[in-house]
Order: structure tokens, then C-alpha cells, then sequence
């Protein structure tokens, strides 16, 4: 995974959660999820300016089929 990611020219990773707690501690919770997995792979040597992450929440739609 780690040379995929060096070689990848952008990487969006979203931090999901389930339905439990509210949306706003969902939303700090799956950031901080995704936040951790961007931190892992700049030590890894993916370049920072090719990561970007968000949050996502129960009640957000999910990727499509």
C-alpha cells in the first residue's frame, strides 16, 4: 500500500462513523480518523499537498454503486 500511495497523484481519505453519538462528535471524530490515517502515511513519504481528507457522518450518503 505504501509505494501505491507514494505513486498516487491524489489521495482523498474520508473518516467515517456510525450512527451513534451526535453529528457533531461524529463529524470531530471521523476528522480526526482521517486526520491520523494522512499523519501515517506522510511518514510514510506521501507528500502532504497530495492528501486530502474529510469527515464523514451516519446521515451523509455513502459512495455510489
Amino acid at each position: 500500500m505504501a509505494q501505491e500511495a507514494k505513486r498516487a497523484k491524489a489521495i482523498r481519505i474520508e473518516g467515517n462513523c456510525d450512527e451513534r453519538g451526535t453529528t457533531e462528535f461524529n463529524l470531530a471524530l471521523g476528522d480526526a480518523r482521517a486526520r491520523s490515517a494522512a499523519t501515517y502515511l506522510e511518514r510514510l513519504g506521501v507528500r502532504k499537498n497530495r492528501i486530502s481528507t474529510s469527515a464523514m457522518a451516519a446521515n451523509d450518503p455513502g459512495p455510489g454503486p
